[in-house]
């Protein structure tokens, strides 16, 4: 999973946020524990067209993206976001749940090696739209990047275990 799709809807969502003060929507949440943050819950929002629950199908899979927030105000700091990919069996593949702790996009917590084990409870389309329901549970991994370079830290943990559901649209 590449992180720069869901930060770019990020830094899109949050520009437009500060030009135009239009309603914002909750179209899911996920729920649960990250780290210290204990029974959070996190949303997912669409503005203008724009959601930070989004799918895409590319040769019979279905990339999911679910990036929530702590609350309708939009920002990085404390986002959790889910993805993963649907095979057309139904099988999950590469299972991410992804955190950033501050501000920075450069230094955040992601699954690595298969820490993360996800289970989608019920999914389904509905007027071009994905609902989506699951759990995920498992470690996520201080993670630093610096232009290409990528660095893991397995000795600096998170435990995650939430509950997720949304309606995501297609990207």
């Amino acid at each position: 999973m590449t992180l720069f799709r869901p930060l770019l809807l990020l830094i899109a969502l949050l520009l437009g946020s500060a030009a135009n003060a239009k309603p914002i929507d909750v179209i899911g949440t996920i729920s649960g524990s990250v780290g210290d943050r204990q029974h959070a819950i996190w949303v997912m929002l669409m503005k203008d067209g724009q959601s930070t629950a989004t799918f895409d199908d590319v040769a019979g899979v279905t990339a999911v993206n679910l990036q929530s927030h702590r609350s309708a105000f939009i920002s990085a700091k404390g986002s959790v976001t889910v993805s993963f990919n649907l095979m057309p069996n139904g099988a999950v593949i590469e299972p991410n749940v992804l955190m950033l702790p501050g501000k920075s996009l450069s230094t955040f917590y992601e699954a690595a090696d298969g820490s993360i084990k996800l289970e989608i409870k019920s999914i389904k389309r509905e007027d071009g739209q994905l609902i989506v329901e699951g759990t995920a549970k498992g470690q996520i991994f201080r993670t630093t990047r610096s232009g290409v370079k990528v660095e893991t830290d397995k000795n600096d943990a998170i435990a995650v275990d939430i509950t997720f559901e949304a309606t995501a649209t297609q990207d």
